[in-house]
């Protein structure tokens, strides 16, 4: 923002005259350190005035801090002594008693006290000058008499309060007898306090006054005593023990001056009105702007007669620059009437006229001969360009041919590199099917020796398969044969049965003679039991043994009959596998023919790439200079027209000079 209204004004300040600007600039510079030191003055001395009344108000809270507390000091020093002489038996001897006649001395001595008394621990008090106390009146209840008797070793002085019987701002100053049987006491009017505090004068209006540690009023001009300042600034007073802040009321803007008093805590207030302080410094600030109107009246004066000297012969410079511009170089000089800047200025300006006059005699001679220079040039230039352009032209039918040379010669080389790398690719795969066909060869004589360990193989299994035949029919009849000892095992375990049951039966008429052998007849039955349930068992393994071996037989001859159809197979694998390997074998001996051509045509077509590659340099080469001649001769024939172009141009800045040389006046 700043940035653009500053470019705002310098564009408004370009368009001033250098009159209105050596007026504004010299305003400027004249009024700105006036008004500075103008500001400086009245700024420095208002604060000067404002220090002043300050320290006056300060100067005269101390004095009336000072006072308070000498005044208070008195009555609790004569409150420290009349305690150290009265007791409980002085007390009671009554009004007119030499107590209460040195009280009734006391107070009367002493007219700033509205009373003098003595309260007891019984509640009785002796009041000097004597008053009617209300009904119920007991001294122990009082402030003064508690704060005296809770602070024994020293007095106690109470806050202002509004005294009861005169109406008027009070305070206690008390002090507990030496027997604490009772308190003294004195009611201390504080009217001369106000009244020292009323003559204190800050400024014309200022004031001063007094507070007590509550916030409320002993001494205040425009405020009742007793009452409390309610706006808001009476807190900083309370905030640190002395100080001095501004504060803003509804008719001023004022100052305040603080105090704490040691011995009571009271705040005592100095207070300056703004108003003082701008009447004050108010003649000094009319003085400043008549010394700063004299000033610039003076500075704009003197500033006039040094701008006119300087335009009214900058006037001059600008009337014979207008002329000189219009072609007149026969103006007058400049009149030289001073040694300074602007004469100098018009010395140079005469000196350049008579230079510039000199110049435009000597163009103009030099601009004829240039017109007839120019002239010769031009033609010799379009005769060069009419030669070049007939070159330029038989070389470009030469470099059409070269190219075209060229592209026939890319387009064979190509086509040439196309078939070598067939070639290549050719002889690589050749290789690798010679490779890959004695692989092959050797791989089909592996065969035919794997066919025929195989076919060995197979007749070892066909004898092997007829063996394990032969002993499976053996085995078959050892099971009959083996079946017909079971069944016999089996009835000589019937007949034994039977015999053992006899013998039992035999053995049971015997009675106890047979008891022996009935156990040996049982025991054989169990055993004859046995063989035959054995034997069962035997004869069922031995019938699966041979339903087993029959179903054997039966694989086996399966087995023989495919075994028998294998060694057919592999007979005949023996024999294709040895016609292979005699067509393998014819395979790979053509095949050696055809890699040995292959390689004799890539040997060939190599050379015939390289011979054609030579060939192709060359025309390129050819091309390439024809090319290189075209452009030199283009740009020959370019300079012949551009020298044209040049002397054209030439002979007409000559003509257009010498026009203009005419329109000055030499």
């Amino acid at each position: 923002m700043f940035f653009t209204e500053l470019e705002r004004v310098e564009k408004m300040f370009k368009g001033y005259s250098l009159k209105k600007k050596l007026y504004l600039s010299f305003f400027v510079v004249l009024l700105l350190p006036t008004l500075i030191i103008g500001s400086i003055s009245y700024f420095t001395m208002k604060n000067k005035i404002e220090m002043e009344m300050e320290n006056s108000a300060a100067e005269n809270t101390k004095t009336l801090s000072s006072i308070i507390t000498e005044s208070i000091q008195m009555k609790i020093n004569d409150a420290t002594y009349l305690a150290s002489f009265f007791d409980r038996s002085s007390i009671l001897e009554g009004a007119n008693s030499s107590t209460g006649k040195l009280l009734e001395e006391y107070q009367k001595n002493h007219p700033e006290l509205l009373a003098a008394y003595v309260g007891t621990d019984t509640g009785v008090t002796l009041l000097k000058p004597e008053q009617e106390l209300p009904n119920g009146y007991d001294p122990r209840e009082r402030e003064w008499y508690k704060g005296a008797m809770a602070n024994k070793d020293k007095a106690y002085v109470t806050s202002p309060y509004i005294d009861a019987f005169t109406g008027k701002v009070v305070v206690t100053v008390a002090k507990s007898l030496k027997d604490s049987s009772g308190v003294v006491g004195f009611d201390l009017n504080l009217d001369n306090i106000a009244l020292m505090a009323g003559n204190i004068k800050i400024g014309e209006n200022g004031f001063v006054s007094i507070l007590d540690q509550d916030g409320k009023i002993i001494v205040h001009p425009n405020q009742e005593p007793g009452s409390t300042i309610k706006e808001s600034y009476i807190k900083n007073v309370y905030e640190k023990d002395a100080g001095s802040f501004s504060y803003q009321t509804d008719e001023d803007s004022r100052i305040m001056l603080f105090e704490t008093n040691p011995l009571t805590g009271w705040k005592l207030t100095g207070t300056i009105l703004g108003s003082e302080i701008k009447s004050e410094t108010m003649p000094i600030l009319y003085k400043t702007m008549i010394v700063i109107l004299i000033s610039l009246v003076l500075g704009l004066a003197i500033i006039t007669f040094i701008i006119r000297s300087i335009t009214n012969r900058l006037q001059l410079l600008v009337e014979a620059s207008h002329l000189i511009s219009q072609g007149d170089l026969k103006v007058s000089n400049i009149p030289q009437n001073s040694k300074d800047e602007l004469g100098q200025l018009g010395s140079t300006f005469n000196q350049m006229k008579e230079s510039l006059h000199s110049v435009l005699l000597d163009v103009n001679q030099k601009s004829e001969i240039l017109a007839a220079a120019s002239e010769q040039l031009s033609a010799s230039a379009e005769q060069t360009g009419v030669a070049s352009e007939q070159v330029v032209s038989a070389i470009q039918q030469v470099a059409a041919g070269a190219e075209t040379q060229n592209a026939i010669l890319e387009s064979s080389t190509q086509s040439l590199l196309d078939m070598t790398g067939c070639i290549q690719e050719l002889n690589e795969k050749a290789s690798i099917i010679s490779g890959v066909s004695a692989e092959a060869t050797s791989q089909a004589e592996l065969g035919g020796k794997s066919v025929e360990r195989t076919l060995q193989q197979m007749t070892s299994i066909s004898k092997s398969v007829t063996n394990t035949d032969d002993n499976i029919q053996s085995l078959s009849q050892r099971s009959n044969e083996i079946v017909k000892i079971l069944d016999v095992i089996t009835g000589i375990a019937n007949q034994t049965n039977l015999l053992a049951l006899n013998a039992a039966i035999e053995a049971a008429r015997a009675g106890e003679q047979g008891k022996g052998f009935a156990v040996v007849a049982n025991e054989v039955r169990v055993l004859a039991e046995e063989s035959s349930l054995s034997a069962k068992q035997i004869t069922e393994i031995i019938k699966e043994v041979q339903i087993d071996t029959k179903n054997s037989v039966k694989h086996i001859d399966k087995v023989k009959v495919e075994v028998m159809e294998g060694l057919n197979v592999v007979s005949e694998s023996q024999e294709r596998f040895k016609e292979i390997e005699n067509y393998m074998k014819k395979t790979v001996e053509q095949i050696q023919d055809i890699l040995l051509s292959i390689h004799t045509i890539n040997e060939g077509s190599q050379q015939l790439e390289t011979t054609m590659l030579k060939v192709k340099n060359v025309a390129f080469e050819t091309s390439a200079g024809t090319k290189n001649i075209t452009t030199s001769s283009e740009e020959q024939l370019a300079f012949s027209e551009e020298i044209t172009a040049s002397a054209q141009s030439l002979s007409n800045m000559a003509e257009d000079l010498r026009s203009l040389i005419a329109e000055f006046n030499i």
